[in-house]
């Protein structure tokens, strides 16, 4: 995204009266706002074409040892849990909920999206609330839509937020991570900091400066 007109275009927009918490940045970014979007479109191309689960990945992941091995076997451990989306990658600012098995865990507020497996009742959920109308930066987003968070101990506004965000996701993670961002990665990231080439959304120019 690089103006308004970009933006306007596909309609999109953050949450009513947005503004960050703090421990995030306090506007939204032209990479938060790119990263929500980039995984947003992977949600329709789910509801559009019925797939029924997807893994999902950020550019910057780093598989760990024995990554398909050990997928298999924590899927197995969970098999009896109603959930619809599995953080194989996070890092959590609180304890977890719940520990169901031996790898898997209900997790509390957790930050990243390196590495999900989505399913398709979870995308649908996502497409049909046109949550590219009210969004957050893509990580809090997916905690406050798993009810988390609301004791404002990591984000203070997650009250307020939950009143627009869908609560529609049953989530779980593993533990150990699977996925971790390769080493460095958070130096070149455009959603954790600003960078040269990134700008607060409200701060982009109405036209493409290049056109």
């Amino acid at each position: 995204f690089t103006c308004q007109e970009d933006i306007s275009r596909l309609g999109v927009s953050t949450l009513p009266g947005y503004c960050g918490h703090s421990n995030t940045l306090p506007y939204l970014t032209s990479g938060q706002l790119g990263c929500f979007m980039s995984h947003f479109a992977v949600w329709q191309h789910m509801v559009d074409n019925n797939i029924e689960s997807a893994l999902i990945l950020e550019d910057d992941f780093d598989l760990q040892e024995r990554f398909s091995e050990r997928l298999g076997e924590y899927l197995l451990e969970a098999s009896g849990e109603d959930w619809n989306i599995m953080y194989l990658g996070r890092t959590p600012t609180e304890g977890d909920w719940r520990q169901v098995s031996e790898h898997i865990v209900e997790p509390g507020y957790s930050l990243w999206t390196v590495a999900y497996i989505l399913r398709l009742d979870a995308a649908r959920a996502f497409v049909e609330a046109h949550v590219e109308k009210e969004l957050a930066p893509l990580d809090h987003y997916f905690s406050v839509a798993m009810g988390k968070g609301l004791d404002l101990h990591w984000n203070e506004h997650a009250q307020t937020w939950a009143q627009y965000i869908p609560q529609v996701l049953r989530g779980l993670a593993v533990v150990p991570p699977l996925v971790m961002p390769y080493a460095g990665a958070m130096f070149s990231s455009d959603t954790a900091m600003l960078r040269n080439n990134t700008k607060y959304v409200k701060d982009l120019p109405e036209a493409d400066p290049a056109a």
